[in-house]
């Protein structure tokens, strides 16, 4: 969250200085809830005249002009299965999951790394045309 914050803050003080029409904005992140602020964003600058390219886990819901999506295909099939293999268990609950990593430091951070590396895994064997 604090990453996005401060990339915002360095393009819009980039386009103070120099004219930049072409943005690159990828969203990697395995989560709807976060693709709904960074879409408003992306759509917000489409809005204003940037070329934003949109590279995402999450389809879009409609067309923007400007605003044009890649969409990196099966990440949340692959990372569900993944989990399901480590877990030994298909029907594990995520709030349960959740909840378990709040009350450890290290099962939160284990949680995270597993999270992390298991997400670019599935991104980098996603069938995508970026690929």
């Amino acid at each position: 969250m604090r990453s996005i914050l401060i990339v915002t803050l360095v393009l819009f003080f980039l386009t103070q200085c120099y004219s930049i029409k072409n943005i690159l904005y990828l969203h990697h992140m395995l989560s709807p809830s976060h693709h709904l602020w960074n879409s408003k964003l992306a759509k917000s600058l489409a809005n204003i005249g940037y070329n934003v390219t949109f590279l995402s886990i999450d389809f879009p819901k409609r067309n923007v002009k400007n605003l044009h999506y890649i969409v990196i295909e099966n990440v949340y099939d692959e990372y569900m299965k993944k989990t399901a293999e480590i877990l030994g268990d298909t029907n594990w609950d995520i709030v349960k999951y959740a909840e378990e990593a709040s009350d450890s430091k290290l099962f939160a951070a284990l949680g995270l790394n597993f999270y992390c590396s298991t997400t670019c895994n599935a991104i980098m064997s996603s069938n995508s045309s970026w690929n």
